[in-house]
């Protein structure tokens, strides 16, 4: 996925799980009847070799070689010009805590991603976007006191500050994801998914597309060059978020200030974080 965006001078955001995740997480998604059914829906028994579930569940997979791994993954997007964020250490975990475990234990979950991103890049300056799109109040206040420059934690409009509980409003931006997945169009040729969010981006401006490795990357990676055709046949080109935060860094005293809630999204499986009306 990196190498095609590269080839045709598009850059982007790759948000990396930075905690070994084998066969036996795969395993805990299965005991979610939900996820059971997306998954039937879109095929994603065909990755269950490629991920290793087998080898786990008899013990044969290796772990030690997973730092250097996301050192060179991290190196590799570097040198081709994309952004690289975090996704958290427990994908898992995250998904299905987030909303019932305490500031601390949060703050700890995040601690473990940013330390093993440390040991395998020697960097911590890295942005973040919740596991599952899934966040909370207590976790952009620490990834605000954290530095981070943006907050991508959520599917909305368009670029926003973020309101929170308490009526304080950080002062970064937030972008959140405006286009539909191609996910919830499974059972539409590649073309016809491609040409829908080309023109979704082609209506509004600064759009945020959402792309997973398993989906465009490995069940349908037809779908992402005909994503890049669609785009290039309409004169447009992305950017990081990083790069977009830079960019509109002076207007972002303009941008509304919303609060972010939670509701269900095509595609996902239950509720995910959603921006709010202005407040």
């Amino acid at each position: 996925m990196a190498n095609l965006l590269a080839r045709n001078e598009m850059r982007a955001t790759f948000f990396l799980v930075t905690g070994w995740s084998p066969g036996r997480s795969w395993l805990r998604k299965l005991a979610r009847p939900a996820v059971l059914r997306r998954w039937l829906r879109i095929g994603a028994w065909r990755l269950a070799g490629r991920a290793d579930v087998w080898g786990e569940l008899f013990r044969r997979s290796e772990t030690a070689d997973y730092e250097a791994l996301l050192g060179s993954t991290v190196a590799l997007l570097d040198s081709l010009g994309h952004e690289v964020a975090l996704h958290g250490f427990d994908h898992e975990w995250w998904v299905d805590e987030v909303w019932r475990a305490t500031p601390t234990r949060l703050t700890e979950e995040m601690d473990r991603a940013y330390d093993a991103a440390r040991a395998a890049t020697g960097r911590d300056d890295f942005a973040w976007g919740s596991p599952g799109w899934r966040t909370c109040d207590s976790v952009m206040r620490d990834l605000a006191k954290r530095g981070v420059p943006y907050l991508a934690e959520c599917w909305g409009r368009g670029p926003f500050r973020t309101r929170l509980d308490d009526g304080a409003c950080l002062t970064i931006p937030h972008h959140p994801i405006t286009v539909r997945s191609s996910e919830s169009m499974a059972g539409r040729s590649d073309t016809d998914v491609a040409t829908s969010i080309a023109e979704s981006c082609v209506a509004h401006s600064r759009s945020v597309c959402c792309l997973h490795d398993y989906y465009e990357g490995l069940l349908r990676p037809g779908l992402l060059e005909a994503l890049v055709d669609a785009l290039r046949g309409r004169g447009l080109h992305s950017l990081t978020l990083a790069e977009a935060s830079r960019n509109r860094e002076g207007d972002l005293p303009s941008f509304p200030a919303c609060r972010v809630g939670r509701r269900r999204v095509p595609g996902f499986v239950g509720e995910v974080s959603v921006q709010e009306g202005e407040r």
